[in-house]
């Protein structure tokens, strides 16, 4: 049995940057390390986020590079009315839980943990339907609120320790 992982890096992005400062980020490394030391294989690795005007490039090629499947989808900015600047919508939470589901329905019994990178509140439901199945669940995240933490058989709080070294907030 292996471990199935999904990352929703956009939240992950964002909550830590309004955790730890602007400039900080992740050390992927260090987490997957992590993650792997404590899960053992992470026999599926999946990412998912969106970049602007293509300027994600380089993350997702070492994301590629690392084994994961990227789901990437680039949004193209455009002007809108009075200088406001319209952002396309794109519902990643929606995209991720689809691609969990359909993963370990069609392969039950390849996993035994799935592990969630996310704060999103809206995964409790994918968190407690996975449960459901008989999966462990592990959340991944800064800031998790109190509903996903009850979702999930554990979490994972992103720390100092999981960041890019060298950076100050």
């Amino acid at each position: 049995m292996s471990t199935g992982m999904f990352l929703d890096t956009n939240n992950l992005y964002h909550r830590v940057r309004k955790k730890f400062g602007d400039t900080q980020k992740i050390d992927y490394g260090v987490l997957l390390d992590k993650l792997a030391e404590q899960f053992g294989e992470l026999g599926h690795k999946a990412a998912y986020g969106v970049q602007i005007n293509g300027k994600s490039q380089a993350f997702i090629g070492w994301l590629a590079f690392r084994g994961f499947e990227t789901h990437y989808y680039d949004l193209h900015l455009t002007e809108e009315h009075r200088g406001q600047t319209k952002i396309p919508r794109l519902h990643m939470p929606t995209i991720l839980a689809i691609h969990a589901l359909s993963k370990v329905t069609n392969d039950p019994s390849a996993f035994d943990t799935i592990i969630l990178g996310t704060a999103e509140p809206t995964f409790k439901i994918l968190a407690k339907q996975l449960t459901y199945m008989g999966f462990k669940v592990v959340i991944v995240g800064c800031d998790v609120p109190d509903d996903l933490r009850e979702a999930a058989t554990e979490v994972i709080e992103i720390d100092e320790t999981l960041l890019e070294a060298g950076k100050d907030g």
